[in-house]
């Protein structure tokens, strides 16, 4: 299965996704004081949080585990029909609608961090790009063209026009 550049860029962000997120996530799960990571429990004083457990859980699932099923997804483009209902690139492969997913949830992270006043640094801005190339790279033409559903019988009629 050949893939354009694009979509290669995709895969590599997705795995540099997953592999900031799981070691920190489970950090914060074994060190809910958030000492492992250097975190200060200021950066709780604002939030509904008395230590970095579910910030540490929401990392670790949905900002480490997930990309890891996207980048499945991506590689492999496994059909899973359970996937499909959910994705809004219907006549695609259910692995770029996942990967916009990662990136708004990524967005909504950030945010989240900002609601709760933890200090802006420069993490901030690089994952908050991030988020955003996972939302635009799958939207790209190269890319959507990688994932296009072999078996959609709409666009099977289109190409055989």
């Amino acid at each position: 299965m050949r893939s354009s550049g694009w979509t290669k860029l995709l895969m590599v962000l997705t795995t540099v996704q997953a592999i900031s997120a799981i070691p920190s996530g489970f950090a914060l799960i074994i060190d809910t004081s958030g000492g492992l990571l250097g975190l200060p429990s200021a950066f709780l004083s604002e939030s509904p949080f008395n230590s970095f457990l579910w910030p540490g859980l929401v990392l670790f699932f949905d900002l480490g585990i997930f990309p890891l099923l996207v980048l499945y997804g991506l590689i492999k483009r496994p059909k899973t029909a359970a996937f499909d209902g959910i994705c809004i690139l219907s006549n695609h492969h259910w692995a770029l609608s996942f990967s916009i997913y990662l990136g708004a949830i990524l967005i909504f992270w950030i945010q989240v961090q900002f609601l709760f006043k933890i200090p802006f640094s420069f993490l901030h801005f690089a994952y908050s790009l991030l988020g955003l190339l996972l939302i635009i790279i799958p939207l790209s033409p190269a890319v959507r063209q990688d994932f296009i559903r072999k078996d959609d019988p709409f666009q099977q009629k289109q190409n055989s026009e």
